[in-house]
């Protein structure tokens, strides 16, 4: 019996030893294992992404392929654009050289497809014959109308045709229902035409009153410049008429 006991208490010591060692072992194996070594015997982390951000990758990288070819597509259509039009641009100039050799090769009876330079008169000229505001009108004009006024102011006068001619239109123009809105300023006739110089002093008036007197005379035709142009006295009416027989007339046209 006495050995039972003392067998139970050294088995009962040597079992708390053990215990407590392995409590001290356990106390020295957390203070001495590295981190790396927590690390590594931690449970694998699975590196790989989520599947939805993979797919949302996906797309944004098919999104901008997309965007990539549109452009490319519509640079190739400019490009396209471009080569047609220098295309057409090589086909008009080729044209126009074309042309211009065909235009040498008549020679010089050709007639020239450009105009001169439109008739004018610079302004001293015109004062010398029409104060102002009139000679501005007139030095403002070019072609037809200055030659057929400078032509008449370097005319003679027929004293008996320009007497009579002044005396009808001054008539006819005071018997107008109208004639109360146009001022008269000059009444000049030569050989063969008229001017005339007046103010409109209301609307449309010079219309109706000038074609009371436009066929004065039965045996000529006319051929007739009108210029209206605002002044402080009123629309500024420059008219020059030039008379041509009618029987001179009709037998050129017959000999043409």
């Amino acid at each position: 019996m006495k050995h039972s006991t003392v067998f139970i208490t050294g088995l009962i010591l040597a079992l708390g030893s053990l215990f407590v060692g392995l409590q001290i072992g356990k106390a020295q194996l957390k203070q001495t294992t590295p981190a790396g070594t927590i690390q590594a015997i931690a449970p694998e982390v699975d590196d790989k992404p989520d599947s939805s951000l993979q797919t949302q990758s996906i797309a944004q990288l098919q999104q901008q392929i997309i965007a990539l070819q549109k452009q490319l597509a519509d640079k190739d259509a400019l490009i396209a654009s471009m080569q047609s039009s220098m295309g057409l641009l090589e086909q008009q100039v080729e044209i126009a050289v074309e042309e211009n050799q065909q235009f040498n090769e008549r020679g010089a009876s050709a007639q020239s497809p450009f105009k001169d330079e439109p008739y004018t008169l610079p302004i001293d000229s015109i004062k010398q014959w029409t104060p102002e505001p009139f000679a501005n009108v007139i030095a403002s004009q070019s072609g037809d109308i200055v030659k057929a006024y400078e032509k008449h102011h370097l005319s003679k006068r027929d004293e008996y045709w320009a007497t009579t001619e002044e005396e009808q239109i001054l008539t006819a123009i005071n018997q107008h229902p109208l004639s109360g809105d146009i001022q008269i300023d000059s009444i000049s006739c030569k050989q063969n035409t008229c001017e005339i110089r007046a103010f409109e002093l209301a609307p449309q008036a010079w219309m109706e009153v000038s074609n009371g007197f436009r066929n004065l005379n039965e045996n000529r035709s006319t051929s007739s410049w009108s210029y209206l142009a605002g002044s402080e006295q009123g629309t500024l009416i420059y008219m020059l008429t030039e008379y041509q027989a009618k029987n001179t007339q009709d037998s050129s046209e017959d000999g043409e």
